[in-house]
C-alpha cells in the first residue's frame, strides 16, 4: 500500500481483459460499467480481448490501479490463446488491485500479490460462467461505488449459492476508489406495520466521516448503523430514487430490481 501512494498519475488506470469469448456478457457489462463511472471520475479504461501469454504479462507489469480478467484458470495459470499465464514468472506487478474471475485463480492472486499487488478477488475452484457473470458485474458495480475490495466481494458473492468459492488476497480493507456520499449497504427485513430497515456504513478509508443518509435526511457516522421502521410507500421512493446495494431475504439485490417486490 505504501509503495502505491504517491503514484503520479492523474488518471485511475483500469484494464478489462476478456479471454474467454464465451463470457463475452459479462465484459459487455462490466465494461460499461466502469466506462460509465469514467465519466464522472478521472478513469481511463482500457478494455481488450484474447491477449497471448506475452501482451497478459505487460498488462500486469503496466502500471494499473486496477485489472478485471475474465477467462479461465487451471494448473499450469492464466488460459491464454497461446498457452497459459503463470504469474509467479512475472518479474514485478505493478497493478494495484485486480479481479481474477476465473476458476481457481487463488494461486494467481496470490502470486500477484506477492509480487506487488495489493488485493483482489479471487476464486478456490471451478465456478460456472452464470455464475461468475453475476459475481464479476455485482463487483466491478460495487467497486465503482467507492467499497473495499472485501467489502464488494462480500456483497457480490450473495448473488450466488456457491459464494463461498470466492476470496480476497492481500489487503481487502483497500479501496479503489473514493468514497460515495452514501455507501450505505441496507439489510431490509418485514416487519407488523411495513419494514425493518437496517443502514451500515462500512468505510475503510473514511474513518470519522459523517453520512446521509437516504432515509429522513439523517446523518451516521462511519462505522456506525442505524436502524429504524419505513412503510412499503416510503421504502419504495428511496429505492427509486438511489442506487445502493441492499440485502433482501438473505440475498443481494441493487434498490432499483427491488421496488416492485415491496
Amino acid at each position: 500500500r505504501a509503495k502505491y501512494r504517491h503514484r503520479g498519475n492523474d488518471q485511475l488506470q483500469v484494464s478489462v481483459v476478456l479471454n474467454d469469448d464465451e463470457m463475452c456478457q459479462e465484459h459487455q457489462v462490466v465494461s460499461d460499467i466502469y466506462e460509465e463511472r469514467a465519466a464522472d471520475l478521472p478513469i481511463d479504461v482500457t478494455i481488450q480481448s484474447r491477449l497471448d501469454r506475452s501482451a497478459l504479462t505487460g498488462v500486469f507489469e503496466a502500471k494499473n490501479d486496477f485489472v478485471h480478467y475474465i477467462g479461465h484458470c487451471d494448473d499450469g495459470g492464466l488460459r491464454c490463446p497461446d498457452g497459459t499465464l503463470d504469474v509467479a514468472d512475472i518479474e514485478e506487478s505493478r497493478t494495484r488491485t485486480f479481479f481474477l474471475n476465473a476458476c481457481g485463480s487463488y494461486d494467481q492472486g496470490l502470486s500477484l500479490v506477492e509480487r506487488g499487488s495489493i488485493a483482489g478477488g479471487v476464486t478456490f475452484k471451478k465456478v460456472l460462467d452464470q455464475q461468475a457473470a453475476k459475481v464479476g458485474t455485482a463487483f466491478a458495480r460495487l467497486l465503482v461505488h467507492g467499497f473495499s475490495i472485501e467489502r464488494a466481494l462480500q456483497l457480490a458473492r450473495r448473488r450466488i449459492m456457491m459464494g463461498k468459492d470466492y476470496a480476497v488476497v492481500g489487503d481487502g480493507t483497500y479501496a479503489l476508489l473514493p468514497s460515495p456520499k452514501q455507501p450505505a449497504v441496507v439489510k431490509i427485513g418485514d416487519s407488523d406495520d411495513g419494514y425493518s430497515v437496517r443502514c451500515e456504513m462500512l468505510t475503510a478509508q473514511s474513518n470519522g466521516d459523517r453520512y446521509d443518509l437516504p432515509f429522513d435526511g439523517r446523518e451516521i457516522l462511519n462505522g456506525d448503523t442505524l436502524e429504524m421502521s419505513v412503510t412499503a410507500s416510503e421504502l419504495r421512493e428511496v429505492l427509486s430514487s438511489t442506487s445502493l446495494p441492499v440485502i433482501y431475504d438473505g440475498d443481494f439485490h441493487w434498490s432499483e430490481e427491488l421496488v416492485d417486490e415491496v
